[in-house]
């Protein structure tokens, strides 16, 4: 059986542009509501007459629900009410003139269409929302908006379907070999096995909801260092530590600028950090006892005689389980980056504007959707 690694073709930018695209324009509709289209706009702008078409506005409504979701199956309020502007602003004879702004009736049809059209799929059994219905639910989250499980970090591939020929229980004894080749050294299957369990290993990630070590007791190969960077790549359709490290290096000068002209803001961001930084020089007690304890940190080891400045070793600690040899923290922040994203962690709250940085201004996922902090510091930066 021929495997393929699932690949998702679309734009990591907002909403709006992934639909619009690059040229200014909305998508095209059939030929014959593009005629329809044509021909009103020009009424509009004679006369200011509005289309009034049943049919046409049912087609409108099917193809922007459809282009919406192939960038997101749940999109917010605010992307929804961005399509519904562009709407109207490329066919203006679609303004609706009750409404206060010309189109904000067609932001509430778009939101009833998507719920529509996500339930025929959920009938059709498309995973991305099948995980979300009631039946599917822990019994104390049995509502129909109580933690929905959705790409919230800017994901491309989210909850992809099994592959064509491919079944659950193939792939969960592709899963058991996996197991077998993680534990030999050098092996050269593991790339290939990770690459075709990539859809059972999302469905364990986002439906049973384990512990981290029960999870690597079922994945050990997602831990390695490479394996973080291809699942995060399977994910978003980026390279990790290249683009991190290129983005990083373009803003280093003015962060550092930053921190030296503004001193409290600058110590406030590092006991920010610390926060997310364990340095074990000077650890009491075992460092493996010590790291067990730790929710999420990147820590670095040192000799406790301090004969060598560098540390012996940089790592992460996420709930006990560690990922060591990282070599430094720009690289370990990159990494604990994409170990969020493989295990669909959400941001801690004492850190969560950290990783909005990370993930919003160094690696440009869903960069349209800035807290207005981060949107300070990114104004700063393009100056």
């Amino acid at each position: 059986m021929a495997h393929q690694c699932l690949h998702k073709t679309l734009s990591y930018y907002p909403l709006l542009e992934a639909l619009i695209g690059h040229y200014g324009q909305m998508p095209l509709f059939s030929v014959a509501t593009e005629a329809v289209l044509r021909n009103a706009n020009e009424e509009f702008a004679k006369d200011g007459t509005v289309l009034n078409n049943t049919w046409v506005r049912s087609e409108i409504m099917e193809k922007l629900a459809d282009c919406m979701y192939s960038y997101t199956a749940y999109p917010t309020g605010l992307q929804i009410a961005e399509v519904a502007e562009a709407l109207v602003k490329k066919h203006p004879c679609l303004t609706e003139p009750s409404s206060r702004n010309g189109w904000i009736g067609w932001m509430y049809n778009l939101k009833y269409k998507m719920g529509n059209y996500r339930s025929r799929l959920r009938n059709l059994g498309f995973p991305e929302v099948t995980c979300n219905s009631l039946k599917n639910k822990r019994p104390d989250d049995r509502a129909p908006a109580k933690n929905i499980k959705k790409a919230r970090k800017g994901e491309v591939v989210f909850l992809p379907h099994y592959p064509a020929g491919d079944t659950k229980e193939q792939q969960e004894l592709d899963r058991h070999q996996l197991i077998a080749e993680s534990k030999k050294k050098d092996s050269t299957a593991i790339k290939d096995l990770m690459c075709r369990t990539f859809a059972h290993r999302r469905h364990d990630v986002i439906s049973l909801r384990m512990s981290i070590k029960d999870f690597k007791d079922r994945w050990p190969a997602l831990f390695d260092v490479p394996q973080v960077s291809a699942e995060f790549q399977r994910i978003t359709t980026l390279t990790l530590e290249s683009k991190f490290m290129s983005m990083l290096d373009l803003h280093s000068p003015k962060l550092l600028s930053l921190f030296q002209a503004k001193k409290g803001a600058g110590e406030r961001h590092w006991a920010q950090m610390r926060i997310l930084l364990q340095d074990a020089a000077d650890a009491p007690v075992s460092v493996q006892e010590e790291l067990a304890e730790e929710v999420i940190k990147i820590y670095q080891l040192r000799n406790q005689d301090g004969s060598v400045d560098e540390p012996t070793d940089v790592g992460i600690v996420i709930e006990g389980i560690t990922v060591s040899h990282l070599g430094d923290l720009s690289r370990a922040c990159c990494f604990l980056l994409g170990l969020t994203y493989a295990l669909d962690l959400r941001y801690s709250k004492n850190l969560k504007y950290s990783f909005e940085v990370f993930q919003k201004v160094l690696l440009e996922l869903d960069p349209g959707n800035l807290s207005a902090k981060v949107q300070t510091l990114k104004n700063y930066l393009r100056v």
